[in-house]
């Protein structure tokens, strides 16, 4: 995956939180302290939580969509709707 300079800068900082998180004390309930501690792993393991937000709001986000467009065509009138259609199409 490639990332812009905010989304690298962003990652960067889940990665100090992710250790922080599996290092310090009491931070993560019922673990123990340094349950995970090797870098690698605190980056593989960061790598996979963007990655797996990342494909769950494309794919939800995109069925949300999905239902909120089917929504407005039942709600609107074919006069309102053939109005805003091409808005819906490029939006879409």
């Amino acid at each position: 995956m490639t990332l812009t300079v905010p989304e690298a800068t962003a990652y960067e900082s889940e990665v100090k939180n992710w250790t922080n998180y599996f290092t310090i004390p009491d931070q993560a309930p019922g673990l123990s302290q340094n349950f995970i501690s090797n870098p690698t792993e605190l980056k593989n393991l960061t790598s996979f939580f963007s990655w797996a937000a990342c494909a769950m709001m494309g794919v939800f986000g995109m069925l949300a969509l999905a239902l909120m467009i089917d929504t407005l065509r039942r709600l609107s009138s074919d006069d309102v709707w053939n109005g805003n259609q091409k808005y819906v199409r490029t939006g879409f």
